[in-house]
Parts: C-alpha cells; sequence; structure tokens
C-alpha cells in the first residue's frame, strides 16, 4: 500500500538528509501484528518471512516491530506495577495516621512509650529487681572467692554484707568511711603507752571491720594488680638525672592507674623509688619478718620507731605464706634529726604468694585510718603541748601521709640469700616547711626512698647472719669469745634503740 505525502512533508522529508523514511504500517498489518504478537512474541527467522508475505514487509521490518512492541509492553507494566505500590503505600499510610491518631492519647508522658496497665508495670518491676538481685548475687560470690582464697571467712547472705562496687580504686568512698570513722578517737594516754593506744584503737576499728572487709579486700587486690604492673612496667620509671635512682614517670603512670590526690593542699607532693638488691637470709624467713611489726623494728631501728598491727582479719591457714592475715597495720618512721618530723602511715598489709619460693608483700593506706590519722595527729599536738606560760620551742609535728601501692618482691635463691625488689610510693603533706638543711633530702626522696629501706635491711640481715654462725667446738676460749660476742651485740642494740629514738630526738628538741 502507497502512502500519499502532502507538499510540506515532502519538503521537511527532503530538506532533511540523512533521516531514513517512516512507514505508518496499515490497520490490516497491525491487527495482524497483534495477534501474531499475542501468540509469539520472540518469532523465529522463518516466521519472520513467512509473517512479512502476509502483511507485505519485510522480515527487518517485522523484526524491529517485535522489539518496540516489547519495549512497550514493559514499559507499561512497570507503570501498572508503579501504580499499584504507590496506591498501596497511600493506603498504608493512612491506616498508619489512623492508628496513631487512636493511640495519640494512651502515651505514657514519662517514658514517652505505650502505657501498660498497672499489672504489667508491676510485672516489669519485678523482671528488673530479679535482674538487679542476680547481678548483686554475682558481685557478691565474687568477692566471697576473693576473701576465700586470701583466708577471710565471711557470711553468705548478701543481705548481711554492705557489697562494694566492682573496680573501685584504692582512694575508696569518702563519704560512707567519713560518717563510719567521724567519732573515731585514738584515745592515748598522757603517758604515751603503746598498749592503752592499741587497745583503743583495736575496740574502735571493730564495728568499722564488719561492714568494709569486703571494700579493704577490694582495695588490696587492686593494689596488687598495681604494684605487679609498677615490678614489670619498665616504661613506668625513669632514672633521676642527678643521682640515676628511678622514679616514677607521673605522665604514664596517671595514663595507666588514675587516681585523685588524697591530701588537699598545696604542700602535697608525691615520692617514688625502687631498688634491688640481695640480701643474707632464706625468702620464708625474711618474709615472716617482714610481716612481723615488732620484728620490723628490730629490721630497720634507724626507720621505724613505733609498728603495732592493729588488725588482722582472717584466720591463718598453715603452712601458707599465701594465706596470711589481710592485717591493719601502723607505723611511724622518721630520719635521724629532730629538725624534721616523723611520718606516721595507717595501712593495709598482705603478703601474696606469686609462685614457688616468690613472695609480694603489699601494702595500701586506706580511708579508715586517714581519719584515724587526723584524730591522731590533733591529739599528739595536743599531748606534746608544754603546760608553762613561757613560749617553748617543740618538735615539728607528724607529717600527713598517704601509701599508694607499695611493697616488696622477694625470690628465694635457695642458697641463704634472697633478691628483694623494693617499691616505695607515697603522697606526702609536710605540716611545717622542711628545715633548709633537709630541704633537698627530704623533697627528692631520699630520706624513705627504697635504697634506704633496703640498705638497711642489707646490714641488719648481715648482722643476724653473723649472730647465728655455727656454734664452735666447746671449748673455754670459744664459749668465752662466744658470750662476748652476744654481750656486746645486745649492748649494740640497746645503744641502737636508744639513740634512734624519736621520743629522745624530741626530748633534745624541747631542750634546745
Amino acid at each position: 500500500m502507497v502512502e500519499f505525502m502532502s507538499s510540506e512533508e515532502f519538503e521537511s522529508s527532503s530538506s532533511s538528509r540523512g533521516r531514513k523514511r517512516r512507514y505508518r504500517h496499515s490497520p490490516y498489518q497491525t491487527q495482524m501484528l497483534e495477534t501474531f504478537f499475542e501468540q509469539c512474541q520472540h518469532p523465529n527467522e522463518r516466521q519472520r518471512c513467512q509473517l512479512g508475505k502476509e502483511v507485505g514487509l519485510t522480515p527487518l521490518q517485522i523484526k524491529f516491530w517485535f522489539q518496540n512492541k516489547r519495549t512497550l509492553v514493559k514499559t507499561q507494566n512497570e507503570k501498572t506495577e508503579g501504580h499499584a505500590l504507590r496506591a498501596e503505600n497511600e493506603r498504608l499510610k493512612i491506616e498508619n495516621i489512623a492508628a496513631r491518631e487512636m493511640l495519640k492519647d494512651e502515651y505514657c508522658k514519662a517514658c514517652k512509650g505505650i502505657s501498660c496497665t498497672k499489672e504489667d508495670h508491676l510485672h516489669q518491676l519485678r523482671l528488673e529487681n530479679c535482674q538487679l538481685n542476680d547481678k548483686k548475687i554475682l558481685q557478691y560470690e565474687y568477692l566471697c572467692n576473693l576473701l576465700a582464697t586470701m583466708g577471710i571467712s565471711v557470711s553468705k547472705n548478701p543481705s548481711l554484707q554492705r557489697l562494694p562496687s566492682i573496680g573501685s580504686s584504692s582512694d575508696g568512698s569518702e563519704n560512707f568511711l567519713g560518717k563510719r570513722m567521724r567519732g573515731l578517737s585514738l584515745g592515748s594516754s598522757s603517758n604515751g603507752s603503746e598498749n592503752s593506744v592499741d587497745h583503743t584503737l583495736k575496740s574502735q576499728l571493730k564495728q568499722v571491720q564488719d561492714s568494709d572487709t569486703l571494700r579493704m579486700v577490694q582495695t588490696v587486690s587492686n593494689a596488687i594488680d598495681e604494684l605487679t604492673s609498677l615490678f614489670i612496667m619498665d616504661r613506668l620509671w625513669i632514672k633521676d638525672p642527678i643521682d640515676g635512682r628511678h622514679i616514677i614517670q607521673r605522665e604514664n603512670y596517671e595514663k595507666i592507674f588514675s587516681r585523685t590526690s588524697h591530701l588537699k593542699s598545696s604542700r602535697t607532693r608525691f615520692e617514688s623509688s625502687r631498688e634491688e638488691a640481695i640480701v643474707r637470709m632464706n625468702g620464708a624467713q625474711l618474709v615472716e619478718m617482714l610481716l612481723d611489726s615488732s620484728k620490723r623494728v628490730d629490721l630497720f631501728p634507724t626507720i621505724i620507731t613505733k609498728a603495732t598491727i592493729l588488725q588482722e582479719l582472717g584466720n591463718r591457714i598453715p603452712r601458707n605464706l599465701s594465706g596470711l592475715k589481710l592485717k591493719q597495720v601502723y607505723e611511724q618512721v622518721h630520719i635521724l634529726s629532730p629538725l624534721v618530723g616523723p611520718r606516721d602511715f595507717y595501712f593495709l598489709r598482705y603478703c601474696a604468694e606469686m609462685g614457688k619460693n616468690e613472695w609480694m608483700i603489699v601494702e595500701v593506706s586506706y580511708d579508715i585510718f586517714d581519719k584515724i590519722e587526723s584524730s591522731t595527729q590533733q591529739q599528739d599536738q595536743h599531748h606534746h603541748q608544754p603546760h608553762s606560760s613561757s613560749a617553748t620551742p617543740s618538735a615539728p609535728p607528724p607529717s600527713h601521709s598517704w601509701r599508694l601501692p607499695s611493697g616488696c618482691l622477694i625470690r628465694d635463691l635457695n642458697n641463704g640469700c634472697s633478691t628483694i625488689t623494693w617499691v616505695e610510693h607515697v603522697e606526702v603533706d609536710d605540716k611545717v616547711v622542711t628545715h633548709r638543711l633537709y630541704t633537698d633530702f627530704i623533697c627528692r626522696g631520699l630520706a624513705y626512698g627504697a635504697d634506704r629501706w633496703l640498705l638497711t635491711l642489707q646490714r641488719m640481715c648481715q648482722r643476724f647472719a653473723f649472730q647465728f654462725l655455727p656454734t664452735p667446738l666447746p671449748d673455754p676460749v670459744s664459749s668465752l669469745k662466744m658470750s662476748l660476742q652476744q654481750s656486746h651485740q645486745k649492748l649494740a642494740k640497746m645503744i641502737l634503740h636508744y639513740s634512734n629514738s624519736s621520743k629522745k630526738m624530741r626530748h633534745c628538741a624541747l631542750a634546745s
């Protein structure tokens, strides 16, 4: 069938060069193609040739028409599906809005959620209460197991104990302990008798121990972890550029162990040191002497003036040093000068067995003793105040001191000697300005550094080793020498304790 074009169509077609001529199919051709398309949308070459002969089109035209038809059908189907989805979406939005309007007045104003009935609310509270109770029991069982390893027996009923917060540091809860220790006083007698002091202090600490045992154990546990890090982590230490002593690198230390200052004063400072040495004493005997306060005074006669075990927590496990009791200890240390006041420490002491022939003794201050210390210093100042009206110079008051996790690591060498690593870490607030003769000696940590403790310990261990040498053969000359030696040692011990007595130095300062 030949189509006739108008003159305008002819001109427009002739003016556009390169454009192919378009053919418009007749209704008969379109109907035949539509009918065949309904039966088969992808005709092969033979079917295209046969269909082209019937409708008067070439096989190529048949191919293009089927391609265009398939594309048109696909587009129409996609539009239909899109319209259906949009209609469904609009319907869901309308239903959602209607549901929101219905539940608008059912929201809880407190939690901005759907309100529940009274029974549902009570059920939810009971579930939360059970979860909190389970968590409390788990924490309590953890601390009971920790206490059991230390030889301390506690009640298995969590409701009878005050649970400490897991992971709390050695600084503890100041508000709770402050209230408990507000009325605690030392009650020292006028003659300074240590027996009366011990009796009064132990009776006052009895009521505190019952509720704070778990917190003390947690404090000691954290102190053991920190002290272990100080022993093995070299990056926490630097060498003093002046004398080469090892001191704590404060920046690295505070990144790992974040803590607040216990002494609120502008004069507060930190002293730290670490030293290692070999002493002539086996490890078990050395541990036993270091844990006995009376023997510590003999071990460190030039450092310790007073040492008292205020209270022991738990029962001793026989023949197991790791089961020694957790002790509440008081010690007073000084240097051999009446111009420098002593330091009073109230702290916890515990011995942990780290391995075969290896022990760690850890010491850390606790908030309870901080309150006792303040009361002690006030009473000491009141006791030493002269009753005469004339102004008499007095000895410096004790320093306000706080012992951060410190202690020693002892390794038995199985030859009568032991290797001991000593760490001293304290926070000090001197009540008065240090005398200028001792400013550098005190402020640089030389007075109570680890090197001084170990040097004194080495000398005393040598003295004990010489004292307990094997007894020679029984003859008059040897017996006389032995008796003279023992007499000289007793006399030297008496002179040493008398010359190192802090009371004597205070009396000298008062007399001067």
